[in-house]
């Protein structure tokens, strides 16, 4: 072939085909099909024959941004293009590889030829090569015809590339898609022969380059897989633990560490019966025979509660067996939120100096030592899940489970089921074995009705019956379940106004009004705001390792800005600012925008607030002083003169 097309006497005859198709269209006899076909696109492009330089080239942005796009296959590809040229390095070649659109994306090779090719062709990086530039080449017709090309010079559409012979090969991924092309080029007036090896050098790399592609696709899959196994296997809410068949632990996640108090890295490769409590005849050399036994569940005594396992058998596609899953059955493991004293708020947490603010943590600390309903009232971001922890973690309950319930969020079709729980095939999709609803899991503990005033009044009838017996019947069930827990609801409405409004049950609201505590905004706590921001900023300091302050004017602005997200908006605000704070000093720049723009209307604002502050001092002097404007001017400091201006300015009248 070789010999055929490059190097033979043939060359005479080809050349005199390639000129009548040029001048005639007539059709070639001596050329092969797919060279032939290459030729008919070259002329529906209207290629020029007679090109001297090729006039396509990337410019470098364009460049770049095909090399980082084709980067995981050139990483691939070069070092076998460096080992091609090693094996003919001195014999006048080079090795390049193009993308699947013909563009230039790497060079390799004997310097002569290099510089042959990129001054009197302008070959060179970023350069197209593809049919609709060049005409026919080996590029193209590999792209083409997706097989490989043996070397053609005189085929060639171009007359200036007649005297340089190139071979090309298509690289394929394993799903078949064509994402290079790999070359090899030479001057024929600077070899003698090309000899066949050369040629199955490309052909050895293009196996081995699509067998690396096809090993590097599979390990990204299997990766990729695995970030999946691992972020479910992490990130939901089951107790999971994974068992091979000698019954040893392979894998426990960090809800299941949780339930069952242990270090997931110390378990790890322990027998399972060591925390499952399962028999050893099940889990160790008879793995087969617990398996059969799949509707069977193990109980392990928890230290205040006990946990039911689903064991799921793990089977290989010859149906043989290789170990067990364990999930924890039920809502155990539902709400790992039901925190332990160890993991929650306490009165000690929640920052505050404010007068008033200490005298509610004394109020709720008295309170919190009782098992009586709270009601906390406040605005958003102001705190109130911090104080129902702290309750909960002061009272005689700490080490119970709380349970949060955002009665605002659960959709209105599934929140009695979330509530009160269901009993197997209760309705279509019911898990099997039931549900234990949210004061089940709170059973000696307490729960927390966050947004109780966007509980819907049907919801409200069964809530305040559940209070009233202190039992709840699952849905689809008919034994009343005796529960104990405390109550603590909280809200952003003034629910009194709820009550006269109609959208809240009167005997409800009294029944969880045993305690009302009125949690103050963040505006009302002036005093309470740089020491929450150093407290915050304390913590960020330590977790960045960085220590953060802010500036003088970073500290006027939040004593000047209302803070509507109160607690809430100011952590955030500093969340933020430490982010853009690369050299810890927090400036106006680094606050967000819409802290900026309220410069302005808070200024406006202030100046408001003095001018009311001063007239009312004036109205209560002259009061003091039975209208004696004499000894109003004493009580104010100011001059007579002075306080006459006031008074015209104020349009206070004196009788």
């Amino acid at each position: 072939m070789l010999s055929t097309y490059v190097n033979s006497s043939n060359k005479l005859v080809l050349r005199a085909e390639w000129e009548d198709y040029i001048k005639y269209g007539k059709v070639p006899s001596h050329v092969r099909p797919e060279i032939l076909a290459s030729w008919e696109r070259s002329r529906k492009y209207n290629v020029n024959p007679f090109l001297e330089k090729n006039c396509r080239i990337l410019y470098q942005s364009e460049l770049s941004t095909r090399l980082k796009d084709n980067r995981s296959v050139l990483d691939v590809i070069r070092p076998y293009m460096n080992k091609i040229h090693q094996a003919v390095e001195g014999l006048g070649y080079m090795v390049f590889v193009t993308d699947n659109e013909a563009w230039v994306l790497y060079v390799v090779g004997d310097k002569e030829i290099i510089r042959d090719f990129q001054e009197n062709l302008d070959f060179q990086l970023g350069v197209s090569w593809s049919e609709g530039v060049v005409g026919t080449t080996a590029v193209g017709v590999a792209l083409a015809e997706q097989k490989p090309v043996p070397f053609i010079a005189e085929e060639k559409f171009c007359l200036v590339l007649k005297e340089r012979a190139c071979a090309a090969v298509p690289i394929k991924e394993a799903d078949g898609r064509l994402v290079a092309v790999l070359g090899l080029a030479t001057n024929l007036a600077k070899v003698k022969r090309i000899d066949g090896h050369v040629f199955g050098l490309l052909i050895a790399a293009q196996m081995a380059i699509e067998n690396k592609l096809q090993l590097l696709r599979t390990e990204e899959s299997l990766s990729i897989i695995s970030s999946y196994y691992q972020t479910v296997f992490n990130e939901v809410s089951d107790a999971i633990v994974t068992v091979d068949s000698a019954g040893f632990i392979e894998k426990i996640n960090s809800q299941a560490a949780e339930l069952l108090s242990v270090d997931p890295n110390k378990v790890a490769g322990s027998p399972a019966s060591d925390i499952l409590n399962f028999e050893p005849v099940q889990l160790n050399k008879a793995v087969l025979n617990w398996l059969s036994k799949q509707g069977e569940s193990a109980v392990r005594s928890g230290r205040a509660r006990k946990i039911v396992w689903d064991a799921i058998p793990v089977c290989h596609t010859d149906g043989s067996t290789g170990g067990l899953v364990a999930i924890a059955r039920g809502g155990v493991q539902d709400q790992i939120k039901m925190a332990t004293a160890k993991n929650g708020f306490t009165f000690k947490d929640i920052i505050g100096n404010n007068r008033e603010f200490k005298a509610l943590k004394r109020t709720l600390y008295v309170a919190a030592q009782e098992s009586v309903p709270v009601l906390l009232v406040g605005a958003s971001g102001t705190g109130k899940e911090l104080f129902a922890q702290a309750i909960h973690n002061a009272s005689s309950r700490a080490n119970e489970p709380f349970v949060v319930v955002n009665c605002g969020a659960v959709p209105r079709e599934l929140i009695e089921s979330e509530f009160f729980g269901y009993e197997e095939g209760a309705f279509t999709g019911a898990r099997k074995g039931g549900h234990r609803g949210k004061f089940e899991q709170a059973h000696g503990g307490t729960i927390f009705l966050d947004e109780i005033g966007e509980m819907p009044c049907d919801l409200q009838v069964r809530l305040l019956r559940v209070l009233e017996a202190k039992k709840i019947v699952r849905i689809g069930g008919t034994e009343s379940i005796p529960i104990d827990v405390r109550i603590i609801a909280a809200t952003n409405k003034n629910l009194s106004e709820e009550v006269r409004q109609g959208n809240f049950r009167p005997d409800l609201y009294w029944r969880l009004n045993v305690v009302t505590a009125l949690i103050p905004p963040l505006v009302e706590r002036p005093d309470d705001i740089m020491l929450l921001a150093d407290y915050f900023l304390e913590r960020y300091s330590q977790n960045r390792k960085m220590s953060y302050t802010l500036s003088d004017e970073a500290m006027n602005l939040f004593m000047s800005y209302g803070w509507p997200g109160n607690v809430r908006e100011l952590r955030n605000v500093l969340e933020r600012a430490v982010i853009f704070a690369d050299e810890g000093l927090i400036r106006l720049e680094h606050l967000p925008e819409y802290l900026l723009s309220s410069v302005d209307k808070t200024e406006e604002n202030n100046l408001f607030s003095l001018e009311y502050a001063e007239r009312e001092a004036i109205v209560n002097a002259i009061s003091e002083s039975d209208g004696n404007l004499t000894e109003a001017a004493k009580l104010l400091g100011i001059a007579r003169n002075t306080l006459y201006s006031k008074l015209d300015k104020y349009e206070i009248q004196c009788s």
